[in-house]
């Protein structure tokens, strides 16, 4: 039983582990945090859709998906790899990949559509499964409404900071 209450806590930290940035001071639903510049750039992921500009040929334009293996697929360039970065640090190497080709490689990456992030909830919880998170959310804020404790047990702290400093006490 309490190995199971211990899996739902871990399938709630699992979505702690993701490559969105998270901030442990999130601000409401609803809301946006105010601009800072040290705050980390979101980082690409499998199932983000870019598009891809190139200035001088304009034929070249792609909105592409990057693939489950992390990978983007553009004509002219080997696939590249995008997940784990961020959209500055993608556009610098297909500038690179591009100017071996182009005498002007002149590009710009934007993201269109955000993959939702999935979490899995399960163990002992009022309504295990899985469950997509849209955009870049605390992944606890929509969870702990559906993962209702049964009547007996009671959560006095859960820290999501880090997956490996989860905590329940």
């Amino acid at each position: 039983m309490k190995s199971a209450w211990m899996l739902g806590l871990g399938a709630l930290a699992a979505g702690c582990s993701s490559g969105l940035t998270t901030n442990s001071t999130a601000p409401p639903l609803g809301r946006f945090e105010p601009f800072s510049p040290e705050r980390q750039s979101y980082r690409l992921g499998p199932g983000d859709e870019l598009a891809v500009t190139l200035y001088s040929v304009p034929d070249l334009d792609r909105t592409v998906t990057v693939g489950p293996d992390g990978r983007i697929a553009l004509p002219l360039v080997p696939p590249v790899m995008a997940a784990n970065r961020t959209v500055g640090e993608l556009q610098f190497e297909l500038y690179g990949l591009y100017a071996a080709q182009l005498v002007d490689p002149r590009l710009d990456v934007s993201v269109t559509t955000f993959a939702p992030q999935r979490v899995f909830v399960g163990g002992e919880v009022g309504q295990p499964g899985v469950y997509e998170l849209p955009g870049q959310i605390d992944p606890l804020q929509p969870l702990l409404p559906l993962a209702v404790l049964p009547i007996d047990r009671e959560i006095s702290r859960f820290s999501c900071s880090d997956v490996s400093k989860t905590e329940v006490l």
